[in-house]
């Protein structure tokens, strides 16, 4: 493409550098800017370049081949343009939504739940910060965890939840030591130097048949093998 280059072609007409028509009437002796065949060509094949590079065959009567086209091509460059609009949109929210996914503070331990750790918290706020939610408490402290059972032949202790028993030292009690006799021998002389006959079994005598004592009358350790770790329940 170029613009009008005749002799009678109006210099710098549309802006410096940029000739046009003109009737020249304002200039003696000077005819109106003439055609010429370079230029008519070059606007007939930009035209017709444009209509036949999308496709189309030249039609001699329908002028407005070039308009359809071009709107044609608008068109479908609105729509293309409304369609990544829609999609920037879509993306934008949905980058939105999956932001507030991953900032999301997943609960993974609900209100009443238990959380065990090998971390030491001093207090339930530390845990808060640790876990990023809720309230808590200290759960089963100095104890061991028992599993609730439905099983009949299972300790009736075993079957309340949340229940509390045992003990960490435990005096035995008679009836719950093994089973045992001592023997008794009998000797000459008296007992220990204190005068009463070893022998003497008289009914009308105090107790005079004795046998040595063994053990330290301490308490029975109940502790099993035990590892400690921090447990924590929600409560809010």
């Amino acid at each position: 493409m170029h613009r009008i280059d005749s002799a009678t072609a109006r210099q710098n007409l549309n802006g410096a550098g940029k000739n046009g028509f003109h009737d020249n009437a304002d200039l003696p002796n000077q005819d109106a800017t003439y055609l010429t065949p370079a230029w008519c060509n070059t606007v007939q094949e930009e035209v017709a370049n444009v209509i036949e590079g999308f496709g189309g065959a030249l039609d001699k009567l329908d002028n407005k081949q070039l308009l359809n086209i071009l709107t044609a091509t608008f068109a479908k460059n609105t729509a293309l343009q409304n369609a990544v609009d829609d999609y920037i949109d879509k993306f934008a929210q949905q980058g939105s939504r999956i932001l507030a996914v991953e900032n999301r503070i997943y609960e993974d331990t609900k209100v009443g739940d238990v959380f065990v750790t090998t971390t030491h918290f001093d207090t339930s706020a530390q845990v808060a910060i640790h876990k990023g939610y809720g309230t808590w408490e200290r759960e089963a402290e100095g104890r061991s965890i028992v599993g609730y059972s439905s099983k009949t032949d299972s300790p009736e202790w075993t079957k309340t939840n949340g229940n509390i028993f045992g003990e960490y030292d435990h005096q035995l009690k008679i009836d719950e030591i093994p089973k045992h006799d001592f023997e008794i021998k009998f000797v000459s002389g008296t007992i220990g130097g204190t005068g009463i006959p070893a022998t003497d079994s008289s009914s009308n005598a105090p107790p005079n048949l004795r046998t040595n004592t063994v053990g330290g009358d301490k308490a029975h350790n109940n502790v099993q093998p035990s590892k400690v770790y921090n447990v924590w329940k929600r409560i809010a």
